[in-house]
């Protein structure tokens, strides 16, 4: 496993907030006797835009990690935590996703800086056809 996703991993197991259960019949009996205020759909937005804004700040801690631990452009880490953070295609096995993003954290660790040096770009390291991403790689 590359120092990226061991550190990620690191960070994403000390951010967890333990939940406190709550016995379902007090749970109801609280919508009961406190109703939400909130209109029909407004308490599901809040929730997306709330859920959005902890991904965002997620995204910006990798990468930032990323960059100034690995020295490289903003644009490769951002990359690099755009690819930790998306799901798995359907079309890759899991295992193979696993060593994919494995492999991109291994490439940054030993290769970014002489690649950035030949003028490489996130597009070149990151980058695939949008229409056909795996269309390179006949045995995935």
């Amino acid at each position: 496993m590359s120092r990226w996703l061991a550190r990620l991993d690191e960070l994403r197991g000390s951010s967890e907030i333990p939940s406190v259960p709550v016995a379902p019949g007090v749970q109801n009996v609280q919508n009961v006797q406190n109703p939400p205020a909130l209109g029909t759909f407004e308490h599901i937005e809040r929730f997306e835009r709330a859920q959005a804004s902890a991904e965002q700040s997620a995204f910006e801690e990798r990468a930032a990690i990323v960059e100034f631990d690995a020295g490289v452009p903003r644009e490769w880490a951002e990359g690099f935590a755009r690819l930790c953070q998306m799901p798995r295609p359907a079309a890759i096995l899991p295992a193979r996703w696993r060593e994919l993003v494995d492999n991109a954290g291994v490439f940054i660790d030993r290769w970014a800086v002489q690649a950035a040096s030949l003028g490489w770009n996130a597009a070149d390291i990151f980058g695939c056809h949008r229409e056909a991403p795996l269309a390179s790689i006949p045995s995935w």
